[in-house]
């Protein structure tokens, strides 16, 4: 709804100019002539002009002299009628510009019921609506001109405007530029009686907008040209009677410069169009472009909402309304927003969600946009950096961010002072560092004397022999990788000692003697190795079995050296945790598997996603269900 509205008269500064020097100025507020637009008509002259500001005028009008009576534009002067709004005596010349006439009879009435009545009127930009009768009525002349153009007539309880001719033949009535619409009888009604003195001979009905009356919308009369008959798109039928952006009335009224908008543009119908109309702000556009897209599917889970909204009026100020919900009538989530876009934190995974935009103005226009959707992905979704930060900032504000992270500070020398030393950790490396090296070095040695290796070839009942020496050593390291698991509080107590990988590494020499036992075993008896022979395809075949087996080896000891535990353990719930700082790069796990949803820490004033927590840094982690969180060692 309208309150206020800039209102200019520029036609009627210039035509009117020497009549507004002598005018009755009437204001509700006081200050002015008059307070009371009745008190103005019976001080007013004989053509003497009436100029009404803006407010409510609770009063039932009887015009008795040759007047013009000016309203400040229909969306601020209201004539509020107990009975009929303006009653016009015989014999005048009246004009009536700009008001917005409701009565509990008709709006306009030119009272004329003798054979010697005549006169003259204009009536324009008005709104007359909600009447308990007619809107107009203009009955019984018997001469007299009459000119009906660019008012809005609606929602009257009988015919938008009466014609009935009965005492001549020498009336002239012009309608044109009007929206007549939703009255509860005809749009344009025109009495007819036979015989001549009946007849309104000369009467003109063209540009109108004439729409869905509950009789007719033209009764005994038609359009000569210009009309249409189409919804005319007011902000709100039941009070702002301006059109919405796309009507079909806006530079559909008369054509002419004379007829021409304010603007210099074509008249539009209504009383809102044509010369005299005031320069009123339009309401905004409908919001459009959304994303995501009307009817997207798959959307993240942390999307942000976006919007186009647009005014007519440049340089008004938008605020925006946002609806959002489950159901196809969302609620409000936002008042006021001024900028198009709005982030509703995280949703559920797999729900469809409805959601609306009201746009405002600073004029107190609004216009209510579409109802779009959309449906978020099935399944949990790697979330962008932009997507995070979004989410950090719906859950904390910066100041919480700030407090996490200088508690998770704090925290770090204990924590630090809990776990492995370097030194510990260099020589877990460097153990593993030298049983990879031995390992390799009996692949060089192979590969070095290819020459011989027809002769040297294994059995492959030797080679799974050698497999099984392997796997064996493999086992007993990760027997001891799993005590380390289990017995969280005896972690230091029971790494790797040098004697154990001393006897890790005799293992591996033990195999090796043992295909080395069998090499020479084959050159002792070379007469017997060309029974023994493997095709080349049976060579590359042993050979890729190797190097998987010694690869394999090697992944496990780096697993396993890698995946020490840190001791870091503990019990979480379900959601957001701020997790404190450790002094060695590590990798979560949890019991049961799969219960991190997803971890991320504070980087240069942004919370960034991570997979291996670093050493002193806080990090936050979500967790999907309650387990037992542990952190273990790797090697970077």
């Amino acid at each position: 709804m309208r309150k206020e509205s800039i209102i200019t008269f520029v036609i009627f500064l210039c035509v009117y100019s020497n009549a507004l020097a002598n005018a009755i100025y009437v204001d509700k507020g006081g200050g002015k002539d008059c307070t009371s637009i009745s008190a103005a008509l019976q001080s007013a002259y004989s053509g003497q002009t009436i100029v009404v500001a803006g407010g409510i005028y609770s009063e039932s009008l009887s015009i008795k002299k040759n007047v013009i009576l000016m309203g400040s534009g229909p969306d601020v002067t209201y004539i509020q009628a107990n009975g009929n709004g303006i009653e016009i005596e015989p014999n005048l010349e009246v004009t009536i510009i700009g008001f917005y006439i409701t009565a509990s009879l008709t709006g306009i009435d030119f009272i004329n019921d003798d054979s010697s009545d005549h006169g003259n009127g204009i009536i324009k930009n008005c709104v007359i609506a909600n009447c308990g009768s007619r809107g107009i009525d203009v009955a019984k002349f018997k001469y007299g001109n009459v000119l009906i153009q660019n008012n809005t007539i609606v929602m009257n309880e009988d015919e938008a405007i009466y014609m009935y001719g009965q005492f001549g033949n020498s009336i002239a009535i012009t309608i044109m530029g009007n929206i007549i619409a939703f009255n509860n009888d005809d749009g344009i009604h025109r009495h007819y009686h036979a015989g001549s003195a009946y007849q309104i001979p000369n009467l003109s009905i063209s540009y109108n907008n004439v729409y869905n009356n509950s009789g007719n919308d033209y009764d005994r009369c038609e359009s000569l040209s210009g009309g249409i008959s189409q919804d005319p798109m007011f902000v709100d039928i039941n009070s702002n009677y301006s059109l919405k952006s796309g009507s079909p009335c806006i530079d559909s009224g008369p054509i002419g410069v004379v007829y021409n908008d304010p603007d210099n543009t074509r008249n539009n119908m209504g009383a809102f169009g044509g010369p005299d109309a005031p320069v009123v702000n339009q309401a905004p556009n409908v919001p459009s472009n959304p994303q995501p897209a009307n009817n997207s599917n798959g959307v993240s889970l942390l999307p942000t909402l976006s919007w186009n909204g647009t005014d007519p009026d440049s340089n008004d100020t938008l605020v925006y309304d946002i609806y959002m919900g489950t159901t196809s009538t969302p609620s409000k989530v936002s008042s006021n927003q001024g900028n198009s876009n709005y982030n509703p934190g995280e949703l559920q995974k797999d729900v469809t969600y409805f959601w609306k935009i009201v746009v405002k103005d600073n004029h107190d226009n609004e216009t209510v946009g579409p109802i779009w959707q959309f449906s978020t992905s099935t399944s949990e979704v790697c979330y962008s950096q932009e997507e995070l930060n979004q989410a950090i900032a719906t859950l904390f504000s910066q100041q919480q961010l700030n407090d996490a992270v200088a508690q998770a500070e704090a925290a770090k020398d204990l924590i630090i002072s809990q776990l492995f030393t370097q030194e510990q950790l260099d020589n877990a490396v460097s153990q593993l560092e030298t049983a990879k090296d031995l390992i390799i070095s009996q692949k060089d040695q192979i590969i070095a004397n290819k020459d011989q290796t027809i002769a040297s070839l294994f059995t492959q009942e030797q080679l799974n022999d050698a497999i099984e020496g392997i796997k064996t050593t493999k086992d007993l390291i990760i027997s001891q990788k799993d005590q380390i698991i289990a017995s969280k509080d005896q972690i230091i107590a029971s790494m790797f000692t040098q004697q154990e990988l001393n006897n890790a590494v005799t293992e591996i020499e033990a195999s090796k003697n043992l295909v080395i036992s069998h090499k020479d075993q084959i050159i002792a008896n070379k007469d017997q190795v060309i029974a023994s022979l493997f095709t080349q395809e049976q060579l590359n075949t042993a050979v890729s079995q190797a190097e998987l087996a010694k690869d394999l080896v090697i992944s496990e000891l780096e697993d396993t050296i890698n995946s020490i535990s840190t001791g870091y353990t503990v019990t979480l719930t379900k959601g957001w945790h701020l997790m404190s700082a450790i002094n060695t790069p590590a990798i979560p796990k949890t019991e049961p598997e799969g219960a991190v949803n997803i971890m991320f820490e504070y980087q240069n004033g942004a919370y960034v996603p991570i997979t291996v927590c670093q050493p002193g840094r806080g990090f936050w982690v979500k967790i999907n269900q309650e387990c037992v969180f542990k952190m273990y060692k790797i090697k970077m």
